[in-house]
């Protein structure tokens, strides 16, 4: 009994802590992952679900990369170190970035846009805070201490079961049964067979640091200051006289530690129950309302069973003075209480095959009944006038798209329309708009406007006075001289619309393709634009006749983030009293209207950047236009704008809605348009 009171030392007791902890926020990270996924619609960094062949193979690569670590851990010592860092900076970030958001979101500081990397805005608290990564990571490579070991350690757990999920219990079962052979094989039998215990050996090695190898070959100053061997961040590991000021690089035998698998591997089955938890609640899961008896919370299950499995492993290593494999233990402690609690409150079934539909006959038939659905909604197209009901039906179709993942078919449009007939087609476009701005980036604010216009104004080409219709020009030209008489002017303009948002640091969104060119062409339909000088009813109710609702009017209006607006459509505002204008901001109009009505004034302050500045200056009453001040002004649209202001992402995600909506308005299919060889002009 004695020497089970050994676990409430210091360095055990932070070890359970700290074990527990970080399974638990990895799953709870995982969790928030999803959903900023699914609400960003931002699929591109998804997390990735293991089938079961897939589960299956991880403790049989498992085995093959300790065996390999088992003999040739010396030779390629360096070389992991050197993986290892790089994922390490990659998972601190992943880990950090979310509080570093938080706190900036609490401290309204602002976050501009500093370059592109990989189809992403790059803001400068994300390069403030990867700077900062790659100096921890660099710390550690040249002290080794143990705590940032473990930091480093902690945040690849993290990131690893954010991004590796499981799908339901069978294949998590399939999976924690598989491992918990494997820990026990490599712990207690391996030595029969390789002559020493090989987990126990590949855990114990230290890896030559790469950083002294380096400093020592060009006799570098300062290399008594750099450790020569690492503890790799695969393990947390603590000195056993904790209090006592251990020395960073002694021996590991004076170090308890513990493998991240046996908190990665626990922690996916948290995040599994934690996800279940989350639907059957249909609730916002924080840390607050878990503590709630509302809803299943199989958390509360799995949670205390990892804490228990794990001091089992502790005592029983303790009693028995050897290693433990710690899956021994933490498999049937925290898998046991789920599918127990699970059978008797009747939901095994739905956790053992989870959401999705895994035989394959359900998934032909889920995909036939989605594709019935897809065709009710296009015939209703056809067969209603209602604008709004074709508007509403759109923006369903849209949603079906990015949830079911099937092909985006709106009307005759398709995402791959081009791709036979011209797939170079959207290529020359990208390059030829991003060429153009890059000359000229104010040129931006006329394509999206220009889209506006072709879109707003039914059956007529865009407004050849708006600047940058020379772009659409030149990208036509090359798409005709690639594959004459394919492209229509329309599509080039939506493409050339949606590449100058991203190229100017605003979200990249999809659009169908296969739209025609209109017949007709006749300046008194541009009388249907919407004047600058209307207030936020009016504009509703005009955008309304077209479908949009108040939501994607003020979406849209963000598009004035970009670009200028002539005196000429503002100076009204300065002739009569307007009590919903700052005074500094008058003067500011009153001295830009000094040089005439053909002076420009920017929207806001970074007017070439797509940013939420716009939202931001309409709350400090400096909206340039009658039509964007009265978006804050109004209550009905004033919430939307503070949102939008504090909210970043969520305008980004509503304006690609919204444009995406704008793009299909009275869309020309067949006989209905035609193709044209020049856009300024009809065939």
């Amino acid at each position: 009994m004695d020497t089970l009171l050994y676990l409430i030392e210091p360095a055990p007791a932070t070890l359970i802590v700290t074990a527990v902890s970080v399974t638990f926020a990895s799953a709870f990270r995982a969790l928030n992952y999803a959903k900023e996924m699914e609400r960003n619609r931002d699929f591109s960094e998804a997390s990735i679900t293991l089938d079961t062949s897939q589960a299956l193979m991880i403790p049989v690569m498992s085995s093959c990369s300790l065996l390999l670590m088992f003999y040739l851990f010396s030779s390629v010592s360096q070389l992991l170190t050197a993986f290892t860092a790089v994922a390490s900076v990659s998972s601190l970030f992943f880990w950090l970035l979310p509080y570093a958001l938080y706190v900036k979101s609490q401290l309204g500081l602002s976050d501009p846009f500093l370059s592109r990397c990989c189809s992403k805005s790059f803001t400068r608290m994300q390069g403030l805070l990867l700077v900062g990564c790659v100096m921890t990571v660099a710390a550690w490579l040249v002290s080794g201490h143990w705590v940032l070991n473990n930091l480093l350690g902690i945040s690849i757990c993290i990131a690893f079961v954010s991004h590796v999920r499981l799908p339901n219990i069978k294949t998590c079962a399939m999976l924690l049964v598989c491992l918990f052979v494997y820990d026990i094989f490599w712990v207690f039998f391996s030595e029969r067979f390789f002559g020493a215990n090989v987990m126990v050996s590949v855990a114990t090695q230290q890896a030559s640091n790469p950083v002294h190898t380096v400093a020592n070959s060009l006799n570098l100053p300062g290399l008594e200051m750099i450790t020569k061997k690492l503890e790799l961040p695969v393990k947390i590991v603590f000195p056993r006289n904790l209090l006592g000021g251990v020395v960073p690089g002694v021996s590991a035998s004076e170090f308890m530690m513990l493998g991240l698998g046996d908190m990665a591997i626990p922690a996916m089955l948290l995040a599994l129950v934690l996800c279940f938890d989350y639907r059957k609640s249909r609730e916002v899961v924080n840390l607050f309302d878990l503590k709630s008896s509302k809803g299943h919370k199989y958390i509360w299950y799995a949670l205390p069973g990892y804490a228990i499995g794990l001091v089992s492993a502790l005592a029983a290593g303790v009693l028995t003075h050897s290693p433990q494999p710690a899956l021994l233990y933490l498999v049937p402690s925290t898998l046991g209480p789920v599918i127990f609690m699970s059978w008797r409150r009747k939901d095994l079934a739905e956790l053992w095959d989870g959401p999705a539909v895994s035989n394959p006959i359900e998934k032909s038939h889920e995909i036939r009944l989605k594709a019935r659905i897809y065709i009710t909604v296009v015939r209703s197209f056809k067969m209603k006038n209602n604008k709004m009901v074709r508007a509403k039906l759109l923006r369903v179709i849209m949603l079906m798209h990015a949830i079911i993942g099937l092909p985006y078919t709106v009307m005759g449009l398709s995402m791959s329309y081009y791709m036979m007939s011209c797939p170079a087609a959207e290529q020359i476009v990208t390059n030829t708009v991003n060429n153009a701005l890059r000359a000229d980036p104010t040129l931006a604010a006329g394509l999206i406007r220009m889209l506006f216009h072709d879109c707003f104004i039914e059956d007529s080409p865009a407004n050849l006075s708006l600047r940058g219709y020379e772009i659409i020009d030149d990208a036509k030209k090359k798409i005709e001289a690639t594959c004459p008489g394919v492209v229509s002017c329309a599509d080039i303009i939506a493409m050339a619309a949606r590449d100058a948002v991203f190229s100017a640091n605003g979200p990249y969104y999809q659009i169908p393709k296969g739209r025609f060119d209109g017949k007709r062409s006749k300046i008194e339909d541009t009388r249907n634009l919407p004047s600058p000088f209307l207030n936020a009813s009016q504009l509703i109710q005009t955008f309304g006749q077209r479908g949009f609702t108040p939501q994607d009017v003020v979406a849209l209006s963000g598009a004035h983030t970009l670009g200028v607006a002539r005196c000429s459509s503002f100076k009204a505002r300065l002739t009569t009293p307007d009590s919903s204008m700052d005074s500094s901001f008058v003067n500011t109009l009153t001295k830009t209207c000094s040089a005439g009505d053909n002076a420009e004034q920017p929207f806001d302050a970074t007017r070439n950047n797509f940013d939420n500045a716009y939202f931001n200056a309409l709350q400090r009453k400096s909206g340039v236009l009658f039509s964007d001040q009265t978006l804050f002004n109004t209550p009905a649209t004033r919430n939307i704008v503070n949102g939008y202001a504090f909210n970043q992402a969520k305008f980004f995600f509503d304006f690609q809605m919204a444009m995406q909506k704008m793009s299909n308005l009275d869309v020309k299919l067949g006989s209905q348009g035609d193709v044209r060889k020049n856009c300024r002009i009809l065939n």
